[in-house]
């Protein structure tokens, strides 16, 4: 099983940038992992539906069948460290092919990719920006390995 983690927006922030390539290393320690960002299309004159629309496309071509998707969204279910890190462990078990954590654009994600997502995560009620977001998660994805791997990182 291979993991994504697919992000609409800017990367512009090498301070960030350098903590996401930590993270992302030692992620690879425990399974194949990869970050694509999707550069953002905005339109100013564009509607935001046909702003998520777009973005929607920009999505399902990243896609492939048999994907397991995963949204973060600050409208989804908030988890603990320990459940993520349950969660993790039952979605490695299903049988697609990759893991694809989504992180939506300015807008979020469109109702049509929202429906096509196996779960709906909220890393917080806050408003973060994207490589922040990007940030926390790869910390927590990490963190999580640690955990089903028995490692000494997280304290409980």
């Amino acid at each position: 099983m291979k993991l994504e983690l697919i992000s609409i927006g800017k990367e512009n922030e090498k301070m960030y940038s350098l903590a996401i390539d930590e993270f992302y290393k030692r992620i690879n320690r425990y399974q194949k992992f990869t970050i694509k960002n999707i550069a953002s299309k905005a339109i100013p004159t564009s509607p935001i539906a046909q702003q998520l629309t777009t973005e929607g496309l920009q999505i399902e071509n990243a896609m492939s069948e048999g994907d397991i998707l995963i949204i973060l969204d600050d409208k989804g279910k908030a988890l603990n460290t320990m459940q993520l890190a349950n969660h993790l462990e039952k979605w490695q078990q299903l049988s697609g092919k990759r893991i694809v954590f989504l992180i939506g654009g300015a807008y979020g994600i469109s109702e049509h990719i929202k429906q096509k997502a196996k779960f709906s995560l909220s890393l917080s009620n806050l408003t973060f920006p994207h490589q922040l977001v990007r940030l926390i998660f790869t910390e927590q994805l990490y963190r999580a390995f640690t955990v089903l791997n028995n490692e000494n990182y997280h304290h409980e």
